[in-house]
């Protein structure tokens, strides 16, 4: 059986780091947005700005970010089979069922 403690580390690690990746893309996105807008004018609203960059980012990121979002999805699915596994031995000593 896989050790869910250091799963567990592992998953909050990634997540942590998925989200500081989509984070800096949308920080990056936002600045290249405003730097293309300041080169045809002077007034460049930051909240359109920042908008625009948060909806290029999210299927960006779901490119780009592929490896970070595959490790996340490794780590998760290795708790969860440790959770259905100790699901499913609750259930059998419920019911009585000795192995």
């Amino acid at each position: 059986m896989t050790d869910t403690g250091a799963a567990k580390r592992t998953l909050a690690r990634d997540i942590v780091l998925y989200t500081l990746f989509r984070l800096a893309l949308v920080a990056v996105i936002a600045a290249v947005f405003y730097g293309i807008g300041r080169l045809f004018t002077d007034d460049v609203p930051l909240v359109i700005v920042f908008l625009f960059a948060l909806v290029v980012a999210l299927p960006l990121s779901m490119v780009v970010g592929k490896g970070l979002r595959d490790r996340v999805n490794r780590s998760a699915s290795v708790i969860d089979a440790a959770r259905k596994e100790k699901r499913d031995d609750f259930r059998r000593r419920l019911q009585g069922v000795d192995e």
